[in-house]
């Protein structure tokens, strides 16, 4: 880490980090640079400055995907925003504005409350015990959301991320790394994190920036280098009326996409090959096209071989499974059979809805830095051609739920805030819920596309653009 040689730019940078160190009264300092710029290098030469001053730090990221990312890059732990200011979960009701409440009915007649129809996981801000001293690096920061951000059956904290994240640092030290011109969070028409008055009017906190400009790690002729300092520039001008991409000579049409992957992997799939599309029906469709062409059309569910994404992160196993990170199945277990868990939802307009909840098995592997782990998992088998902001996906997560407490005993099922054991009984049911291997089954997309939004803080050989 004390080795590191950077530009003129990169230790113009430093030093502005190091001045804001030394600023009592600036909270938050925000880096901001292009793919290519350095800002990994940067992050881990400010590393080296807090280590050598013997300061304590934190490293996280939005996702699970990008703080695994940040990890194998500096070689330090690193975690998601997520994992890193909320506590261990609670169940209560929750606030969505949502107009599509769903309440459930068992299939057998046994009643369920509607006060618990509402229920839905709940994690709280945690009490930041770590010194005044200690500074949070947090990379990809364009991804940090401000809005309300939740669904009918999780929620943290006040469902706003980046205020959840400043209310939890408090006056401790922030630096922020991101690209304010790639793709703002999702529901937001800009990244806060970027925007100074933003910040000032709605959390009250000064911030500094620094901007990397020189791009030290594209070749220098690249058409998509051409074309993204092309359009940064017009965003930086405000300039949004023409918009021109320059065709670069091995462009390909569409039809012809996937040709050289096909080439290029002739036996089975990459893991580090993938097509960006730019929708998730788009990215269910390549899944599809990708998987006919090595497994043939008439393929199961699965087969050993495949690649998987991770779509949510998961912490049931052992080891942190996190969102976006690639799998390879090595094995489908129990002859590759599904099983079938129905339930019954009922809308607020009085639609049933009966969901059947699919559930297989499956033997998959991954590195782990230098190791490679290999782990026996349940699969939740819908989540492999939904989508999350799909009806299905939301109704796939109540019903989820739902099946969990019809599984539950009698004492647990119609939990009472009157009854004297409340709050020993609420527990009970807490971990369990966090300990139930189908609740907890992992949710998983086909390994060979994913959005733009998803593609932000991959790290690939090869990327198809759609």
């Amino acid at each position: 880490m004390n080795n590191l040689t950077l530009t003129t730019s990169q230790e113009e940078a430093l030093q502005a980090v190091r001045s804001f160190l030394n600023d009592d009264e600036t909270p938050l300092f925000v880096l901001n640079g292009a793919a290519g710029t350095g800002k990994t290098t940067l992050i881990r030469a400010i590393i080296a400055q807090l280590e050598k001053e013997d300061r304590p730090y934190k490293l996280m990221a939005p996702t699970g995907r990008a703080a695994h990312i940040l990890s194998q890059r500096t070689n330090q732990p690193a975690s998601t925003i997520h994992r890193g200011i909320y506590k261990h979960c609670t169940v209560g009701e929750p606030t969505s504005t949502s107009k599509e409440k769903l309440k459930a009915a068992q299939p057998d007649q046994k009643e369920v409350t509607r006060q618990e129809d509402k229920e839905c996981l709940y994690f709280l801000l945690n009490i930041n015990e770590n010194p005044p001293q200690t500074v949070y690096i947090v990379d990809e920061a364009s991804m940090i959301a401000d809005n309300l951000q939740e669904t009918e059956t999780l929620k943290f904290g006040s469902g706003r991320l980046l205020t959840d994240l400043l209310n939890y640092t408090g006056r401790r030290k922030v630096i922020f790394v991101g690209d304010q011109a790639q793709l703002p969070p999702v529901g937001m028409r800009f990244s806060p994190v970027f925007d100074s008055a933003y910040l000032l009017k709605q959390h009250g906190r000064q911030m500094k920036q620094y901007n990397l400009r020189e791009i030290i790690r594209q070749q220098a002729n690249s058409t998509i280098l051409k074309n993204a300092m092309r359009i940064r520039q017009q965003i930086d001008a405000h300039e949004y009326q023409n918009f021109r991409l320059e065709q670069g000579q091995n462009a390909l049409a569409t039809a012809q996409l996937l040709t050289p992957y096909f080439e290029l992997f002739p036996s089975r799939p990459h893991p580090q090959a993938i097509v960006i599309a730019y929708s998730n029906r788009q990215v269910l469709d390549y899944d599809h096209c990708i998987r006919e062409h090595y497994y043939g059309t008439q393929t199961q569910w699965l087969n050993a071989g495949e690649l998987l994404m991770i779509a949510r992160n998961n912490y049931s196993y052992g080891e942190e499974l996190y969102n976006g990170s690639v799998v390879r199945v090595d094995e489908i277990m129990n002859g590759g059979q599904i099983e079938h868990r129905r339930v019954k939802l009922h809308r607020e307009n009085k639609q049933e809805v009966e969901v059947d909840l699919q559930f297989g098995e499956a033997k998959i592997s991954f590195r782990k830095g230098n190791e490679a782990v290999t782990m026996v998992v349940k699969l939740l088998v819908n989540s492999l051609n939904t989508t999350d902001t799909s009806v299905s996906g939301k109704l796939l997560a109540q019903a989820l739920l739902v099946e969990f407490k019809l599984r539950l005993p009698p004492r647990l099922r119609n939990l009472k805030k009157t009854n004297p054991q409340y709050k020993q009984l609420r527990k009970e049911y807490t971990d369990l819920l966090m300990q139930d291997r189908y609740y907890n089954a992992l949710n998983c997309k086909y390994g060979y596309a994913i959005t733009c939004h998803k593609a932000q803080a991959a790290n690939g050989l090869m990327y198809l653009l759609t």
